[in-house]
C-alpha cells in the first residue's frame, strides 16, 4: 500500500501532540484558543481520515480498490501545509494561523475524507448489489404455493443486504456478512420449484437471478416462454464474465 497513509497521519499526530505539550505552557489567551481549536479539528479529520483508510485497506485486500487508492495531489498538498504548521508551531507559534495555511488545510483534509468517504461507498455498493440477486423472473411464481414461501425468505435476505449498505465495511466481519446472506439466497434459488416450466428454462431463470448469463445460453424455447411472460426486460444478459471477489 501506499506510504502516504502512515507519513500524512504520523505528521498529523506530532502536530496534534505538540499543540497540547505547547498549548499547556502558553500564556497567551488568544493563542491558546487557536491552539485549541486547531487541536479538535485535526482530532476529527484524523479520526474520519483513519477510519476511511482502513476501510480503504480492507477493500484493497478484496480487490475492489488498487493498491494505489490515495488521491495524491490531496495528499502530498495535505503534507506540505501540514508540515508548515509544525515548523510554524516549532519556531514561532504566534504565525500559527497566519496565510491562510490552517484554514486551507482544514478545508482539503475535509475535501480528502469526502472524495474517499463518497469513492468507497459507490464501491461497497456495487459490491453488495452485485450480490444481491433478482427475483423478478420469479414474479410470476409468487403465488405458487411451492414458491411463494421460498421467495419471501430470499427478499427478507435481500432487504437485510441492502441495509449493509448505510455503513462501509469496518472489518472482514461485514464482508463475511454479506457472503453468508449470498450464499444464503443461491442455496434459496436452487431450492424453488417452478412446476411445470419446461426445465431449461428453469435453469436459465435461476442463473439469470445470480451471477447473470451469456447469450449462448438464450435458447429459442427460453426466449418464447420470456416474451409469453413478458419477462425479457428483467433479465442481465451479459456477453462476458467478471470475477467474484
Amino acid at each position: 500500500m501506499s506510504t502516504a497513509k502512515p507519513t500524512l497521519l504520523a505528521q498529523a499526530t506530532d502536530l496534534q501532540v505538540k499543540l497540547v505539550q505547547i498549548g499547556a505552557a502558553e500564556k497567551n489567551k488568544e493563542l491558546l484558543q487557536h491552539f485549541k481549536g486547531v487541536h479538535a479539528s485535526l482530532q476529527q479529520h484524523f479520526e474520519r481520515t483513519k477510519d476511511l483508510l482502513d476501510t480503504g485497506e480492507l477493500l484493497e485486500n478484496h480487490e475492489l480498490v488498487p493498491k494505489d487508492f490515495l488521491p495524491r495531489g490531496k495528499v502530498s498538498g495535505l503534507r506540505k501545509k501540514v508540515g508548515i504548521l509544525r515548523k510554524r508551531l516549532s519556531e514561532s507559534r504566534s504565525q500559527l494561523m497566519a496565510q491562510n495555511t490552517w484554514a486551507s488545510c482544514d478545508k482539503e483534509a475535509g475535501e480528502l475524507g469526502d472524495i474517499l468517504d463518497t469513492k468507497f461507498r459507490a464501491i461497497w455498493a456495487q459490491y453488495i448489489r452485485e450480490r444481491t440477486q433478482k427475483t423478478e423472473p420469479f414474479a410470476p411464481f409468487k403465488q405458487m404455493e411451492s414458491c411463494a414461501e421460498v421467495l419471501a425468505e430470499i427478499e427478507r435476505v435481500a432487504v437485510e443486504l441492502n441495509q449493509a449498505l448505510a455503513e462501509l465495511p469496518r472489518s472482514e466481519a461485514d464482508f463475511a456478512k454479506i457472503k453468508k446472506a449470498e450464499a444464503r439466497i443461491i442455496s434459496l434459488i436452487a431450492k424453488l420449484d417452478l412446476g411445470d416450466v419446461p426445465k431449461s428454462v428453469e435453469q436459465f431463470l435461476k442463473r439469470a437471478s445470480q451471477s447473470g448469463v451469456s447469450l449462448a445460453e438464450l435458447s429459442d424455447e427460453v426466449l418464447e416462454w420470456l416474451k409469453d411472460k413478458k419477462l425479457t426486460g428483467n433479465l442481465r444478459i451479459t456477453t462476458g464474465t467478471r470475477p467474484r471477489v
